[in-house]
């Protein structure tokens, strides 16, 4: 299935509407969630990850019904979303360890972001850029991770403001969150590979940041025409 070393690990946030989406053609791209509602993602994407179950719940539909995208999905959300040929079931408990081996376990721990960087180690990329990687979150303030938010106005928190609007979502801890990218960073580089942040702002400052224009190379600049902008 791959087509490079390289994979793009396209998050949510609202600074993908600065990104060049153009520059994803022709990559292995690993969308999350609800990505599949911007056009764009869903015809670039060759992998689709969901972990929460609010999401599975309120996607199926949309989820169940996708075509061509490999969904690599905990065994535990089966009940949602269904069985097809494109539908890839894992093993997944939420301890907070990142597994080298995904026949063994594959984390959902605080964020599908890090589950999609152990898939992206799995299938055996040896960079994986990252996209679209806020990491802040707009929240009523002293909510604990996990805390379940009814979103009735405009999400401000990801790229296209119905993202969550109307559906139910748990709150982040990006404190949290960065703790599972530690564990990620250090696997990868352990086995000489590299995550690389190419989100257009943000504050996620862990990972070497880089733009996709340097890391895929001229030949990949992209088709104007799908600029997010």
């Amino acid at each position: 299935e791959k087509t490079s070393n390289t994979c793009i690990i396209v998050g949510n946030g609202p600074s993908l509407n600065q990104t060049d989406l153009g520059a994803l053609a022709g990559q292995d791209v690993l969308i999350t969630n609800y990505s599949i509602i911007n056009r764009k993602l869903r015809n670039l994407a060759k992998y689709l990850c969901v972990t929460n179950y609010l999401v599975a719940e309120q996607g199926a539909h949309e989820f169940n019904t996708l075509e061509r995208i490999h969904k690599i999905i905990p065994y535990w959300l089966s009940y949602c979303i269904l069985p097809s040929p494109l539908t890839h079931y894992v093993k997944s408990v939420g301890y907070e360890a990142f597994s080298t081996d995904f026949r063994e376990n594959i984390s959902w721990r605080s964020t599908v972001s890090f589950f999609a960087m152990q898939v992206a180690y799995a299938l055996g990329y040896e960079k994986a850029l990252l996209v679209g990687f806020d990491h802040s979150y707009q929240q009523p303030q002293g909510m604990a991770e996990g805390v379940v938010i009814q979103q009735e106005e405009d999400d401000p928190n990801h790229f296209d403001p119905r993202y969550f609007k109307g559906k139910q979502w748990q709150a982040a801890d990006t404190e949290k969150m960065e703790a599972t990218y530690r564990l990620a960073k250090a696997a990868f580089e352990a086995d000489g590979r590299e995550i690389i942040n190419c989100t257009v702002g943000g504050k996620l400052e862990l990972f070497r940041r880089s733009t996709l224009a340097v890391e895929l190379g001229p030949a990949t600049s992209g088709d104007p025409r799908m600029n997010a902008k």
